[in-house]
């Protein structure tokens, strides 16, 4: 009579159960996906993504297309480095109601490497999705235009959370969430390179929260900016929010910029030797920066910091400095004069 090696059985058994779903996660839906975009792209029908998980190994594009998801439950993941990007481009391409991830390692430079890349676009939107992970940006546009950035919850990217570049413009960002981003939280920015600037862009009733590295909000090299509405906390000694041109990156200069009712808590420090408000050239023409309004609360140095001769027209209005380590203003001495009015200062200097 044969004996039976239970043992050996048992393992069988277990690795016969647990192999469907192995196979399972190791599907790549790159192909299937592509190719249903591809079609709505031809027949102009709106793609709706059931729940589940679909891995992608390269990059996916939506060509003026509408794909959406049911929430979380639909997530699409990444699997390969510098090609996890949706790209979003044409006219009218709108993404909403997905989970998109990628396993993050070291940050990138690729722009591919974007959660969402939306490029040669208008009239976009990007709204109600959830972003974790990712080793560039979380949503990032360039030569966008006439845009929607809405309702996103983005957690955990290596790079900007939202960025806007490469001469956008007319784009609207509001009601988001950035959680623990790896560089700015929202960021406009002009390189010479892109031969002109980002502009008409407004920012609002965002809550950018605990930054590891960078800046809340920023503008380094931009035309016609409004954040107003926004809170900003931070973890490290980074601005809460910085408008600039440098000289290291060769950016276009920053003007007609508004701050209005922001609050920005906790932000600046000694360390980096920003404010909780950082205004700083060492290249081209900051002009026209207005801060009106807005709350800075238990900032870690300096509330209001202007750096550098090439500021001129700056003006503070009945901003509230609560309980500043540093001094409520603090203007390097190469700065052009600052205009002040109905500020009120509690604690600190």
């Amino acid at each position: 009579m044969t004996r039976i090696n239970v043992r050996a059985v048992l393992l069988l058994i277990l690795c016969f159960l647990s192999w469907p779903a192995t196979a399972k996660a190791v599907v790549d839906r790159q192909d299937e996906l592509q190719r249903m975009f591809d079609r709505a792209a031809e027949t102009g029908q709106r793609v709706q993504l059931s729940a589940g998980i679909y891995r992608h190994s390269g990059l996916l594009t939506l060509r003026g297309i509408e794909v959406s998801g049911v929430g979380p439950d639909t997530v699409i993941e990444g699997t390969t480095r510098d090609h996890s990007a949706l790209i979003l481009t044409g006219q009218g391409a709108k993404l909403s109601r997905v989970k998109l991830t990628y396993r993050s390692t070291t940050r990138s430079d690729d722009v591919q490497a974007s959660e969402v890349l939306v490029k040669n676009a208008h009239h976009f939107e990007v709204s109600d999705i959830a972003i974790d992970g990712g080793d560039c940006a979380g949503i990032l546009m360039t030569d966008a235009h006439q845009g929607t950035v809405r309702n996103n919850d983005i957690r955990n990217t290596l790079a900007d959370s939202i960025h806007m570049t490469g001469s956008s413009s007319d784009i609207i960002v509001h009601d988001n969430t950035t959680f623990n981003s790896g560089d700015d939280g929202i960021a406009v920015v002009s390189y010479e390179r892109d031969g002109g600037k980002v502009h008409a862009i407004e920012a609002f009733r965002n809550t950018i929260i605990d930054n590891k590295f960078a800046r809340g909000m920023s503008v380094v090299g931009g035309d016609d900016v409004v954040y107003h509405d926004n809170f900003i906390q931070c973890a490290g000694q980074w601005a809460g929010i910085y408008i600039a041109s440098e000289s290291v990156f060769k950016t276009f200069g920053s003007g007609n910029v508004r701050l209005k009712n922001n609050i920005v808590k906790e932000c600046g420090g000694p360390k980096i030797g920003h404010g909780a408000v950082t205004i700083f050239s060492d290249y081209n023409d900051n002009r026209h920066i207005v801060a009106e309004g807005n709350v800075l609360a238990n900032s870690k140095d300096i509330g209001f910091h202007v750096i550098g001769q090439r500021n001129a027209d700056i003006s503070l209005k009945d901003n509230l400095i609560l309980r500043s380590r540093g001094k409520a203003l603090y203007k390097e001495p190469e700065a052009p004069p600052v205009a002040q009015s109905g500020n009120v200062v509690i604690g600190g200097e």
